[in-house]
């Protein structure tokens, strides 16, 4: 935001918005592809990684959009990715734990221990990285999708972002079906106990989807304060040379 900002801002001529067109192209390409890689994934670390593509994607057209609006939403949309893509690595590695040899491949196995506690980490997960309401990846989708209405390209940035996030919905439904309510119960288990001393780190990050969402009103507040900041390319440029150089007698 700083390098567009300063190189490609609205006062740089011929340059301004160059950046723009492309980064909105590559936003539709990223989500697009992310999305099917999720559901083509054979295992499920590989499909979270699809989702922080996916969501690095949101962010590209989001950031696109160049609107002090559709940043605040998109750094909303960046905090809520980071730390619940961390909660679901966090959970994969538990669930690789519990299945034992299966792992975490995306086919039936074993009933795993604990099966009914990681099965419903699993469904809130894929609820809020999916975007499905009330959790906070839904409220920032909307932000998102409420900045880009005044956009040209309004249709496309619509119909990217919902028939993606209706990809990504199918595709973790038939995982959790097939990692939770496809197993085998009479297959002897070869999975290790619930690594409890991981469990309240991944609450703890778990809890940003419900909090984010009660919070919203200071949090989006003090999130379009700092968007304002990021698009007063000036007042950066004059904050900056007016610091003397260190050494420098004033």
């Amino acid at each position: 935001m700083r390098v567009h900002g300063t190189l490609f801002g609205d006062e740089a001529g011929a340059l301004a918005g160059l950046v723009i067109p492309w980064l909105q192209v590559a936003g539709w390409i990223t989500l697009g592809l992310a999305a099917l890689g999720v559901m083509a994934a054979s295992a499920l670390r590989v499909q979270i990684a699809y989702l922080v593509l996916a969501s690095i994607g949101t962010l590209m057209i989001g950031f696109s959009l160049a609107t002090p609006a559709a940043t605040a939403g998109s750094l909303y949309y960046l905090i809520h990715s980071t730390l619940l893509a961390a909660a679901f690595f966090l959970l994969a590695d538990m669930i690789v734990r519990a299945r034992g040899e299966d792992a975490d491949r995306l086919e039936p196995g074993a009933a795993m221990p604990n099966g009914v506690l990681l099965g419903s980490l699993f469904f809130l997960l894929a609820l809020a990285l999916a975007g499905m309401p009330p959790m906070s990846g839904f409220f920032g989708k909307l932000l998102i999708l409420h900045a880009a209405l005044d956009d040209p390209r309004m249709a496309i940035h619509y119909a990217v972002i919902l028939v993606s996030s209706f990809v990504i919905i199918v595709a973790l439904a038939r995982s959790g079906s097939t990692l939770f309510y496809r197993s085998h119960a009479e297959a002897p288990s070869t999975g290790l106990p619930l690594q409890k001393a991981a469990l309240p780190a991944l609450l703890g990050l778990m809890l940003a989807a419900p909090l984010m969402v009660v919070l919203a009103q200071p949090l989006t507040a003090l999130l379009e304060a700092t968007a304002q900041q990021l698009h007063d390319t000036r007042g950066y440029v004059d904050a900056v040379l007016s610091v003397a150089a260190v050494g420098s007698e004033s």
